[in-house]
């Protein structure tokens, strides 16, 4: 979570936010299963409603051991 703070403007209620979409929708051995990346993209659009940022994120998401 402390790399979403640190890569979101470290906007506290922004990474809570993320964290949990993420936490929420993924499913085990989603990196590099397109169909499960796909469910956690679209949750975390959901919240930042710019593909752009979803991407920049995601990468920093399949990074991240604790998920």
């Amino acid at each position: 979570m402390r790399s979403l703070y640190d890569n979101c403007g470290e906007d506290a209620e922004l990474s809570k936010r993320l964290h949990a979409a993420v936490l929420k929708t993924k499913q085990d051995r989603f990196r590099g299963n397109p169909i499960k990346e796909n469910h956690i993209k679209r949750a975390l659009y959901e919240i930042l409603q710019n593909e752009e940022q979803v991407e920049k994120v995601y990468k920093i998401i399949v990074e991240q051991e604790e998920y």
